[in-house]
Order: structure tokens, then sequence, then C-alpha cells
């Protein structure tokens, strides 16, 4: 939804964030808001 709304270049933005996610990188404090 909001990727739709947002530029490319917070699309762009968005595939790494969530790959980090998986990798539990997030998890660490690298994405608070995310947790």
């Amino acid at each position: 939804m909001a990727k739709s709304s947002k530029p490319s270049r917070f699309a762009k933005f968005n595939p790494p964030e969530e790959r980090l996610s998986d990798n539990g990188i997030s998890g660490k404090g690298t994405s608070p808001s995310k947790n």
C-alpha cells in the first residue's frame, strides 16, 4: 500500500530492509521501529 504511494527510491529501500529482518539483524537493534 505505502510502497505504491512512496517514490521508487523508497521502494528500493524496502526490499533490503525486509531481508535484514529475515536475517535477524532487525532484532539486533538495526530497526527497532519494526520490532
